[in-house]
Parts: C-alpha cells; sequence; structure tokens
C-alpha cells in the first residue's frame, strides 16, 4: 500500500488557489500510484480561518470549493482510492458550536470521489480559532 502525505502551502481563504494546489498535490500521488493521499487540517481553507468563520459566505465558499475539488480530481487518470482532507463541516448536533474543524474521507467510487465518513476534531483548544 503506498500513502502520500500531501504536505502543501495552502492560503486562508484562497479556496480556488488551495484546490489548484490539491489537485496538483492529487495528480503528483496518482503518478506515483499512491492508494491514499493525506493532506493537512483544514486544507481547503488553510489554517487558522479565525474570523472569517463568522463571515456567512465563508462556509459557503468551504462546500463549494469540496465541490469544485471532487469534480475536478474526477479527471485524474487512476487517482488514490482514498482521499483524507481537512476542512470546516456543520455540526449535525443541536449543542455545541455550529463548525467543526472535520477530517474528512474521499473514496473513488464509480468513478467519482464521494464523502464516505467525516469526524470532527474532539479535545479541542479552548482558546483561539476552535
Amino acid at each position: 500500500m503506498n500513502i502520500t502525505l500531501c504536505q502543501i502551502n495552502t492560503t486562508v481563504g484562497d479556496f480556488e488557489g488551495n484546490v489548484t494546489k490539491i489537485c496538483a498535490a492529487l495528480t503528483q500521488a496518482a503518478a506515483d500510484k499512491s492508494d491514499i493521499a493525506i493532506f493537512p487540517e483544514l486544507v481547503l481553507s488553510s489554517y487558522p480561518p479565525l474570523d472569517l468563520l463568522d463571515r456567512p459566505g465563508f462556509f459557503a465558499a468551504n462546500e463549494k470549493a469540496l465541490a469544485v475539488l471532487i469534480e475536478k480530481v474526477t479527471k485524474i487518470p487512476m487517482p488514490p482510492a482514498l482521499v483524507v482532507l481537512g476542512m470546516i463541516t456543520r455540526n449535525p448536533e443541536a449543542s455545541g458550536r455550529c463548525l467543526q474543524n472535520s477530517a474528512v474521507v474521499l473514496e473513488f467510487k464509480k468513478s467519482r470521489y464521494e464523502v464516505v465518513f467525516t469526524q470532527a476534531k474532539r479535545l479541542l483548544p479552548t482558546y483561539d480559532v476552535f
């Protein structure tokens, strides 16, 4: 099993640029015949988003970036079977903060990536971003 750790330099709030960098890393992972590609925490929005999380359009841009990413990586020949990336997700529970810092697992199924698992970060620090 080949695992690629994709340590890329993303920019806070530059969803388009970050998606481009993720796609480039996945193209390289595919060329290396990787089975799994793993990206850092909050790779779509970059880290730390700080007060940008309070802007209504920021979360929507985050969700759109995921959709664009899924569409773009579908065109990569023989991509990794699994991609793990960090992103902002909505808290499905009534209690707690409405946004979460999560790890999302994408699986390549039927020529397209699908979200198959999401795990919110636990034991968050009691200061700053989350």
